[in-house]
């Protein structure tokens, strides 16, 4: 259980047919936030970017820990909840752990799937998120980029963590 994590309630599999029911997250995906004036607007502010990727990178390190890599990190797989811009990751359909490990999800443009045979890493999930700082400083004009260039640097760092990527989050 995780704040950033909706609860999921039940797991069906009825002929071949998997489904999860979760409740409801009363948010907006991340994408279709960015294409918003809300959007614009809040992303403009350095603290806001700062929490958005805190808590952004509190919820995978959560799912890391307990031996999930989420696999499909991309703005649409992303909630801000109405109530308080708090992050949500929704869509674990393509995630990994050890009792699940024939899938190795992506999207293409977002998170490559990983090679047959081969375990995603957490590093999938931190190149993932580099990612999305770049897709947010391509979507909003006036972007404080200069807030998370050392971030967006240790993204794609092979050999990054997670307090690595939360010190280069702080401001100089």
């Amino acid at each position: 259980k995780h704040d950033g994590l909706p609860v999921y309630r039940e797991f069906h599999d009825k002929m071949g047919e998997v489904y999860i029911v979760m409740d409801y997250v009363d948010g907006t995906p991340l994408d279709e936030f960015l294409g918003s004036e809300a959007g614009s607007e809040y992303f403009r502010s350095a603290e806001n970017v700062r929490h958005f990727l805190d808590e952004l990178l509190s919820v995978t390190t959560y799912l890391h820990r307990s031996g999930v890599i989420h696999c499909d990190l991309k703005p649409a797989n992303i909630m801000l909840r109405h109530s308080d811009m708090g992050v949500m990751l929704i869509d674990l359909d393509k995630a990994y752990s050890d009792t699940l490990d024939m899938t190795h999800g992506g999207t293409k443009n977002n998170s490559t799937p990983t090679e047959p045979g081969q375990k995603p890493t957490a590093q999938k999930d931190f190149a993932a998120i580099g990612l999305i700082v770049d897709a947010m400083a391509a979507a909003i004009a006036g972007f404080p980029k200069s807030t998370c260039a050392r971030f967006r640097k240790e993204c794609g760092a092979e050999t990054t963590s997670p307090e690595r990527l939360r010190k280069a989050l702080r401001p100089r």
